[in-house]
C-alpha cells in the first residue's frame, strides 16, 4: 500500500486553492473600492458647481456613498440659488470622488467631479 499523495492529486489541490484565492481577492478588492467618502464627494461637488456657475450661491450638494460601477466616483446632486436669489428648479448632477490618492508616480487619480456618462460617446 502506498502512503501519501500522487503528483496529480497535489497539483489538483494547488489549482483549486489558487482559484479560490483569486476569487476571494477579487471579491475583497471590489468591496474595498466600493465605498467613497460621501462628505468629501459633496465638497468636491460644491466646488465643481461653483467653478461651472460662479454666480450661484447657497450651493447644497449631496452624494451617495456607494460606487456602483467601480470607477471610484459616486453620483452627486446639487441645488443652488441663481444670481437673482431664486432656487434653480433642476438639480445639477455629476459624478464625484471622495477618494484622493496617488498612483506609483505620485500623480493624483480619481479626484474632483465629472459629468455623468449618458451612453456611447459621452463621459470622461
Amino acid at each position: 500500500m502506498n502512503k501519501g499523495f500522487t503528483l496529480v492529486e497535489l497539483l489538483i489541490v494547488v489549482a483549486v486553492v489558487g482559484i479560490l484565492s483569486l476569487v476571494g481577492l477579487t471579491l475583497v478588492g471590489g468591496l474595498v473600492g466600493s465605498n467613497v467618502d460621501g462628505d468629501a464627494a459633496a465638497t468636491n461637488m460644491t466646488q465643481y458647481v461653483q467653478d461651472l456657475y460662479p454666480e450661484y450661491t447657497s450651493i447644497r450638494a449631496s452624494c451617495t456613498n456607494a460606487d456602483t460601477d467601480g470607477d471610484g466616483y459616486v453620483r452627486c446632486t446639487a441645488t443652488a440659488l441663481d444670481s437673482k436669489g431664486v432656487r434653480i428648479t433642476t438639480p445639477l448632477t455629476a459624478e464625484c470622488t471622495g477618494n484622493i490618492s496617488t498612483n506609483a508616480w505620485g500623480v493624483f487619480v480619481n479626484e474632483g467631479c465629472a459629468p455623468i456618462k449618458h451612453g456611447a460617446g459621452y463621459g470622461r
